[in-house]
């Protein structure tokens, strides 16, 4: 019995410190860079799985290994849902980056239309031109 009781007070410590977790990769994905964000992701994943692994290591009986396996599949559900804002998060910003490119390629497009209008122009006198050498044909 006391076994058990142990075992369960090491799921609610895991599960208290996983929460922790949770929330503090909440505010980094609020507060931090891309790159780091990205960074921090692959150590608490790390350290997900090592614990995790401490943990099976720990409890050789079929139920806890069940529920590891419960705890597994929800962080793995976590996970996936981080990974899903954080690729949200990072499309919104290259969403803008992108605007800000798109404004340069205007610009851009301003200068060439200006030379276009004056290759036009040149277009426009030498049609002039072969205008004049026809009527001298004729």
């Amino acid at each position: 019995m006391m076994m058990i009781m142990m075992m369960m007070m090491m799921m609610m410590m895991m599960m208290m410190m996983m929460m922790m977790m949770m929330m503090m990769m909440m505010m980094l994905l609020l507060f931090m860079i891309r790159m780091m964000m990205m960074m921090i992701m692959l150590f608490v994943m790390m350290m997900m799985m090592m614990m995790m692994m401490m943990m099976m290591m720990m409890m050789m009986m079929m139920v806890m290994v069940m529920m590891m396996m419960m705890m597994m599949m929800m962080m793995m559900m976590m996970m996936m849902m981080m990974m899903m804002m954080m690729t949200m998060t990072m499309t919104m910003d290259d969403d803008d980056d992108d605007d800000d490119d798109d404004d340069d390629d205007d610009d851009d497009g301003d200068d060439d239309d200006d030379d276009d209008d004056d290759d036009d122009d040149d277009d426009d006198d030498d049609d002039d031109d072969d205008d004049d050498d026809d009527d001298d044909d004729g």
